[in-house]
């Protein structure tokens, strides 16, 4: 049993969304130009499911892997495609 049961679905949107600004966040780091921050989420992922934060196994993973990775995939490929990567890059206003 994890703390975060399978079936709280907006519990469990909240850490992976929280998972995904770490990764950003740590790609303007220097420790993140050297290791992306695709491999700490993962790595973070993996603790958080190992000591029982997160479950295992949870429709939610579901929903992300049918339906959010394949609608990212021809943007992601439409952006490398035009060749100007600013306009395929979200940019903070200061």
């Amino acid at each position: 049993m994890s703390l975060i049961p399978a079936d709280n679905v907006m519990a469990l949107y909240a850490v992976l969304l929280g998972l995904a600004c770490l990764g950003f966040w740590i790609d303007t780091l220097e420790i993140g130009r050297k290791i992306s921050g695709v491999i700490w989420v993962l790595l973070a992922a993996m603790l958080l499911s190992n000591f029982s934060v997160i479950p295992f196994r949870s429709p939610s993973y579901d929903f992300i892997g049918s339906t959010l990775v394949p609608l990212a995939i021809p943007f992601w490929a439409a952006c490398g495609m035009t060749g100007k990567k600013k306009s395929c890059t979200i940019t903070p206003r200061t």
